[in-house]
């Protein structure tokens, strides 16, 4: 298969751009429902199908978004080493990509290695290894499909001590609780409850908050960890959002939470606004109208920071 940097794998082509929007877009709402098996089984088609049309184009195609998102739903639901496998195949393809001259900025950077950072402790030493082996296939015409690169890699990965002690640590303490809250009764007291809201599909940051708001003695509430079926997924977002007297929300690019950073105003929800990524235009000026002040951070120590000076 052609590594030609001529050809761009972002460059996807109209058919199959309009089957990964239609895969995306409902992805976050999968996620918020807890439709957990239905966003794996559409990720899994797309995978297959971006396969397919590699062998009808002849080059690669930039696949790491979908198996970033497979990583996320595994991750999701506790399954925790696959979320780690999805997280290095992420990671792979953007090393691909930037190896071919099309990634703008480096592969650990990125969300894929950025979640292997924040999730597994992961280091140079791991990034290094892919790297050389995405570069040795690439040269050789033979990065089509990182699952087969990968595959013994990623299970002898499995095997080592230091990745399985934090994957099991993480089932431990799993990311989102997979018994479910009722909305009927949220725990913790109204004034040591703390909403958390932001990017589903970047979750390192969301993670390090609610872990940083639970050491400071409050009470996460995310709306994935409640399992109601009514009403509506943002209804009962707005709903969850009333009964806490704290909000955070990571406000980086893409967000999602619009509607719920604007009813703080009239919740009069004392709110801490953060962001890694600039946000999108339309979230940037409803904050400036609501006359809130958007706090930057550029590692999990400075949020770590912010949260802590916010909550009293």
């Amino acid at each position: 298969m052609s590594v030609n940097k001529s050809h761009n794998p972002y460059d996807l082509p109209p058919d199959l751009l309009e089957a990964y929007q239609e895969t995306e877009r409902p992805f976050f709402e999968l996620l918020q429902a807890s439709k957990f098996e239905e966003a794996r089984q559409s990720w899994e088609s797309l995978y297959e199908l971006f396969l397919k049309k590699q062998g009808e184009l002849g080059y690669r195609l930039h696949k790491g978004g979908v198996v970033h998102n497979l990583g996320i739903v595994a991750l999701f639901t506790n399954n925790i080493e696959l979320a780690f496998k999805n997280f290095v195949l992420g990671f792979s393809e953007d090393v691909a990509s930037q190896e071919q001259g099309f990634l703008q900025g480096e592969a650990e950077g990125a969300p894929g290695a950025q979640n292997l950072i924040n999730f597994f402790g992961v280091g140079s030493e791991l990034f290094n290894l892919v790297r050389t082996t995405v570069v040795k296939k690439l040269s050789e015409g033979k990065f089509n499909d990182p699952r087969r690169v990968f595959e013994v890699f990623l299970n002898k990965k499995l095997e080592e001590r230091d990745v399985k002690d934090r994957v099991e640590l993480l089932k431990e303490t799993p990311f989102i609780r997979q018994i479910k809250y009722t909305i009927n009764r949220p725990p913790g007291e109204w004034n040591k409850r703390v909403f958390i809201g932001g990017n589903y599909s970047r979750p390192g940051n969301l993670f390090k908050i609610k872990n940083t708001v639970e050491k400071r003695g409050y009470t996460p509430i995310m709306a994935l960890e409640f399992g109601d079926q009514e009403p509506p997924v943002h209804d009962h977002s707005l709903l969850l959002l009333h009964n806490c007297k704290y909000a955070i929300f990571d406000v980086s690019k893409d967000s999602g939470y619009l509607m719920e950073v604007e009813r703080t105003l009239d919740y009069r929800t004392e709110t801490l606004l953060v962001y890694e990524e600039i946000p999108e235009e339309r979230m940037s000026a409803m904050v400036k109208s609501l006359g809130k002040e958007l706090k930057k951070f550029t590692s999990s120590e400075e949020l770590d920071e912010l949260v802590d000076e916010f909550l009293p």
